[in-house]
């Protein structure tokens, strides 16, 4: 919940945004929210939605990544993960918000795996020696202007790094500092 709420904070004092933090929700009440950005949004709105908290993955049968709410049942009551949202589900409906731009930032584990290339061996192997910072700033501010849809993860496949007790993930001090800079140091957008 630090991380959520900080994020919320740094949105809110350095950006305007308005914000809606939704702290352990059931899986209903988030779908209900992403309807009401879908039926509410207009078209040069902006859109970032943070998860912070615990992800899963099914890469053998289902070959998807989930976000775990707060009634999700544990996988032995649960095998085919149905009270889990689903990272494509989640992706499609995003994808159908009518704000100009989303970002989704997910602070969880497993959290790659919301772009489906993550589970095609073909796709996801490469040369990616090339990729920088600076790429991937360049990249963002060349698509500012667009309507886009983009997520940031913590991690790829694997389990995310929770960081020292007490204190925020490494995602989310890193998303803070480049929230901070506003724009101004090595790593501004």
């Amino acid at each position: 919940m630090k991380d959520a709420r900080a994020v919320a904070d740094e949105f809110i004092n350095s950006y305007g945004f308005t914000v809606q933090l939704m702290e352990d929700k059931p899986m209903d009440t988030i779908y209900k929210a992403i309807r009401e950005y879908y039926r509410i949004a207009q078209p040069n709105d902006q859109l970032v939605v943070y998860f912070a908290g615990h992800g899963d993955v099914d890469d053998e049968l289902l070959d998807d990544g989930f976000i775990v709410c707060n009634d999700s049942k544990s996988l032995e009551d649960d095998p085919v993960r149905n009270t889990y949202i689903p990272y494509n589900k989640l992706q499609k409906m995003l994808n159908n918000i009518p704000a100009k731009q989303v970002l989704v930032l997910l602070d969880v584990c497993h959290g790659g795996t919301f772009d489906a290339k993550a589970f095609d061996k073909e796709k996801r192997e490469g040369d990616f020696s090339r990729i920088s910072n600076k790429n991937v700033l360049q990249f963002l501010k060349d698509k500012l202007p667009l309507r886009t849809r983009k997520f940031l993860s913590s991690v790829g496949s694997e389990p995310a790094f929770d960081g020292k007790a007490g204190r925020h993930s490494p995602f989310a001090q890193f998303l803070l500092q480049v929230l901070r800079e506003k724009g101004s140091g090595p790593m501004a957008l």
